[in-house]
């Protein structure tokens, strides 16, 4: 899904991305989700693999009892060459 939305993504647009951090709650699996969510190197890896540059990770607050933890990615699409030549 990750190099998908970076296809599809405008050349020098952004993509933002917002996900949980690594945990352990495996009774999410029942809604759906398929992984218990990606530790920072993962999700870097992922994004520059897609392609995308200028990566920046943040990890959002957490509350007291809270089990997730939010990541913050956003990594931008290089520009096509056809659209620096013109510039």
């Amino acid at each position: 899904a990750l190099r998908e939305a970076a296809r599809i993504l405008a050349p020098g647009g952004t993509l933002l991305l917002l996900d949980l951090k690594t945990h352990r709650e495996e009774w999410v699996k029942k809604l759906g989700d398929r992984w218990l969510g990606f530790d920072e190197e993962t999700l870097r890896r992922l994004m520059k693999d897609a392609g995308l540059r200028d990566l920046r990770l943040e990890i959002g607050a957490r509350q007291s009892g809270d089990p997730f933890q939010v990541i913050v990615a956003s990594g931008k699409k290089a520009e096509s060459r056809n659209r620096k030549e013109r510039s």
